[in-house]
C-alpha cells in the first residue's frame, strides 16, 4: 500500500477589503516552476485548504487569489512554501 501524503494551509482573510471577498482560488506549482495549476474545483470560502495530492520529497510554491463577490479576482494575496 502506498504512503499518502498532504499540506495543510491557511491563511488570514483580508480585514479591509473595499469590496466584500466571498471566498479563495488556491494555486500549486512546483518550485523549480513559475506555472502554476488552480487546485479547487470552485470558489472555496474557507481560509484553509488541504492538498492531498503531493509527493513526499517535492517542493511546492502555493499562491491563494481572493475573489469578491462580483467574481473578480485579487493579485495574489499570499505565496507560501512547502517541502513536502
Amino acid at each position: 500500500m502506498a504512503a499518502s501524503y498532504a499540506v495543510n494551509l491557511s491563511w488570514n482573510a483580508p480585514t479591509n477589503s473595499p469590496v466584500p471577498v466571498v471566498g479563495y482560488n488556491v494555486y500549486r506549482a512546483p518550485s523549480d516552476s513559475s506555472t502554476y495549476q488552480l487546485l479547487n474545483s470552485s470558489v472555496d470560502a474557507e481560509t484553509n485548504y488541504m492538498d492531498s495530492s503531493v509527493t513526499s520529497g517535492e517542493t511546492y510554491d502555493y499562491v491563494v487569489e481572493s475573489v469578491d463577490n462580483l467574481g473578480s479576482k485579487a493579485p495574489d494575496q499570499s505565496r507560501l512554501g512547502d517541502n513536502s
